[in-house]
């Protein structure tokens, strides 16, 4: 049976408070190659543009540092999610960067305008 998953990367730092949670993803990879598990050679995947290069500009403001950065982040997310859905793919979206459910939660949505979305937290 083929599967219809499809990963995306989003290796963003931008919307997190501190450098480091762009470096997940590859945290997850190499344990899965230490287990000889070999799905990250198996599923195809799609790497987001990021801004990451930006978290070394100073930024005087404490308040919504890098917002543009962050919403622009979201909005590369969301199309790419919609693009995968568009396709009868399953979108596996892999992040440290917590402002990435925004860009993915409105991606599900974009594919489905007339949906009705629940969101879980735990």
């Amino acid at each position: 049976m083929k599967s219809n998953l499809k990963l995306i990367n989003n290796r963003s730092d931008i919307g997190a408070g501190t450098r480091g949670a762009d470096m997940g993803i590859d945290a997850i990879e190499i344990a899965a190659i230490n287990l000889e598990n070999d799905f990250f050679n198996r599923v195809p995947f799609v790497d987001v543009k990021t801004h990451n290069e930006t978290i070394y500009n100073k930024v005087e403001s404490s308040f919504a540092r890098r917002i543009g950065f962050v919403v622009e982040q979201c909005n590369r997310v969301s199309n790419i999610v919609q693009q995968v859905l568009s396709k009868n793919e399953f979108p596996l979206v892999l992040s440290g960067d917590h402002s990435s459910a925004l860009g993915t939660i409105s991606g599900v949505k974009a594919a489905n305008p007339d949906a009705r979305l629940g969101i879980r937290l735990d």
